[in-house]
């Protein structure tokens, strides 16, 4: 019997309110302006409110006490959906879609990819690919700078998960992107199996990057057995991962495989959107770019860049983290009720399907001064780290919470860096963006901006102490609509 029909029992609490029907328009707004709908029913019913999408029921969370019941202090109520199980062309459970004692292992096996070892490996290409990057520029030059970035992250994810030893074309790589980004959309549509085998051009496409890319991974797969070989690639890493108690069973090629296909899509897309945000804030907030540039002479001066600089650069990392709070690509995630439980002083019967919606929390003024302005330097105040990250979930919570949030936060902050060192960053327009949100939340016609060559200020003979504790980042995981 379906939840909204069984006998009323008063002895429990009340179904989250929400409008009647199928909602087939839901499932237009699903792909047009996901926050937008979003942002209408939260405004109508509340901070929890349910609704319809053709014959599921959804309940979406918007307060941040809700969000951390959700993904933290009841998170064994819940399971992945269907929408991360379902997601082509992996075969199998994955550090995205796998849930209990599967997930556990995953994520114990990656730990070392993410490691000191991994780590230095990939911010050695982080900085080598965005200094590449910017010395294809030229004084005055108008660039896309959402292509850049795309770009950027692609060049970067390629040679950090496959190894400075294959030569992969990135066009394989954003085909590879591009073909699990359209199976995921068709995922959310009626009669989704005709639709996956009918030969349309997106899935035709699809299908010729994801051989391309078997080829690629299986090659990596089988230089990384070969124990003779120092490799230092997360693909690599992955391969050779064992658990040092001898409980887990290390990953199958077949595994590899499939994570290496999450990693270059969930990794890439994200990190590229919310580095393009980062530019697009820094040329609208004149001041805020002054700022990181004046951080970046004193600091890094007209030496090259490295990449113990990233502890360096406090500014430029809550430069990230307020990109983040503003527009975090991952606005909302879904979860699966595997029993009944109450969520928000709510009841959610199984089966329901909850997505938390993030953006509304990243700019509850309760736990944000100003939400709306674009301050960094919120970031750097210690008096207020511990309260704002109560209600900031970019990268998710609890148990789950992303294993890259490192990889993310340095790409980010080599990238700005190696952009002011030598170019000051001016918007062309101060028109609103527009923004494609049916996956990624992410500027979706290109950011045209010019950029001005500059010099430093300073020499570089300045070196600052280490990173202060102002920087959380650096220091400990952080707890974890139309652009406004």
């Amino acid at each position: 019997m379906n939840a909204e029909h069984r006998p009323a029992d008063r002895s429990r609490p009340p179904l989250p309110p929400g409008p009647k029907g199928r909602g087939i328009r839901h499932v237009l707004g699903r792909l047009r302006d996901f926050p937008k709908v979003l942002n209408g029913l939260r405004g109508e019913y509340g901070d929890v409110v349910s609704y319809n999408l053709l014959n599921r029921r959804f309940v979406a969370v918007c307060d941040p006490a809700a969000i951390r019941e959700v993904l933290v202090t009841k998170q064994r109520s819940f399971h992945k959906t269907f929408g991360y199980k379902d997601m082509r062309p992996m075969r199998n459970p994955t550090i995205a879609s796998g849930d209990g004692d599967d997930h556990r292992r995953r994520r114990k096996l990656y730990q070392p990819s993410f490691g000191k070892k991994g780590m230095a490996a990939y911010s050695e290409i982080m900085v080598e690919k965005a200094q590449a990057m910017r010395e294809r520029w030229s004084d005055g030059e108008v660039i896309d700078g959402a292509g850049e970035m795309h770009e950027l992250a692609m060049n970067v994810a390629i040679t950090a998960f496959f190894g400075r030893d294959m030569r992969v074309d990135p066009k394989i790589g954003q085909a590879t992107v591009d073909g699990c980004i359209w199976d995921f959309t068709l995922r959310f549509l009626p009669f989704t199996a005709l639709l996956r085998a009918l030969p349309l051009p997106g899935n035709l496409r699809a299908r010729r990057a994801w051989k391309a890319m078997d080829e690629v991974v299986y090659e990596v797969i089988r230089r990384a057995r070969d124990r003779s070989r120092d490799r230092s690639d997360l693909i690599s890493l992955l391969v050779r991962a064992e658990d040092d108690e001898g409980v887990e069973r290390a990953f199958s090629d077949e595994e590899v495989r499939d994570e290496a296909f999450v990693l270059l899509m969930v990794g890439h897309d994200t990190s590229s959107s919310a580095m393009t945000f980062c530019l697009d804030y820094i040329a609208r907030n004149p001041a805020v770019r002054d700022r990181l540039e004046e951080e970046v002479d004193n600091v890094v001066g007209s030496r090259p860049i490295e990449p113990a600089d990233s502890a360096r650069l406090p500014y430029a990392t809550a430069i990230f983290q307020e990109a983040l709070r503003q527009s975090p690509p991952l606005y909302f995630l879904g979860r699966e009720a595997i029993e009944d439980c109450v969520i928000g002083g709510y009841f959610i019967p199984k089966g329901t399907i909850v997505q938390t919606y993030f953006r509304p929390a990243h700019h509850n003024p309760h736990y944000f001064e100003s939400p709306g302005e674009f301050r960094p330097e919120r970031w750097m105040d210690d008096a207020d780290l511990r309260h704002m990250k109560q209600s900031y979930f970019p990268f998710g919570s609890g148990a789950r919470m992303c294993i890259a949030w490192n990889f993310a936060t340095r790409e980010a902050v080599y990238a700005l860096a190696s952009i002011v060192q030598r170019w000051r960053v001016e918007a062309v327009s101060l028109k609103p963006t527009r923004i494609n949100s049916a996956g990624v939340y992410r500027i979706s016609e290109g950011l045209p901006l010019r950029v001005r060559e500059r010099k430093a200020q300073v020499t570089g003979s300045h070196r600052p102490p280490p990173p202060s504790p102002s920087c959380p980042w650096m220091d400990s995981p952080p707890r974890p609509e139309t652009r406004q």
